[in-house]
């Protein structure tokens, strides 16, 4: 009866990884440790009931920190999933300069005279021919 108990235990403890004491099958195991639980107490001799009561007791204390370590797993488990490493600035944002009007209009007029002469150069035989 004791092993049954130990086994129904420990599904009770791997289908706490991962459903709630809601959960009916965990209720279900609750309740079957409950009954053989019951049964054990009723076989066992009068005299020993004070060691029985001791022991239920450092049993539902073992339970409550085992569930207790399985919450603390999942929100560890949860909390790792959701980390990100943060964001590192490498270099400071610096504004970009303002395009002067003034100063584009005379690249582009300075570009077209340069073109235009350079076009020109060979019609204006500066060159001498061989």
């Amino acid at each position: 009866m004791e092993s049954r108990q130990n086994v129904l235990r420990s599904e009770r403890q791997q289908l706490l990884e991962t459903y709630t004491l809601q959960h009916p099958e965990v209720v279900k195991r609750e309740d079957e440790i409950k009954r053989l639980d019951q049964e054990l107490a009723s076989l066992v001799p009068s005299a020993d009931e004070s060691l029985l009561a001791g022991l239920q007791q450092e049993l539902t204390d073992a339970q409550s920190r085992s569930q207790s370590m399985a919450n603390e797993l999942q929100e560890a488990r949860l909390a790792a999933a959701g980390e990100a490493e943060p964001a590192r600035i490498l270099r400071k944002a610096v504004r970009p300069l303002p395009i002067r009007a003034g100063f584009t209009f005379l690249s582009v007029i300075s570009s077209l005279l340069i073109a235009a002469v350079l076009a020109l150069l060979p019609c204006l035989r500066l060159f001498k021919q061989p």
